[in-house]
């Protein structure tokens, strides 16, 4: 994180990422990360391996049981 604050999702652990904190996550591991949208943030994010035909590929699992209740626990 090079400045603001993120509250990072990975699985059903949630952390809040800070300057200078960094955060792993695992390939094929459904995460997510919120802001305020109210405040700027800055990331360096590097996705590796680019995978599939065109690079980065997104899956969106928000609507999935498991994952659209996740802030409200």
């Amino acid at each position: 994180m090079i400045d603001g604050m993120v509250e990072q999702w990975i699985l059903e652990d949630k952390k809040n990422i800070k300057q200078g904190d960094v955060a792993f996550i695992p390939m094929g591991t459904v995460h997510a990360s919120f802001d305020d949208p109210d405040k700027d943030v800055k990331l360096l994010v590097i996705l590796s391996p680019a995978v599939g035909e065109v690079g980065y590929e997104l899956e969106d699992v928000s609507e999935e049981a498991s994952q659209n209740g996740l802030r409200s626990n």
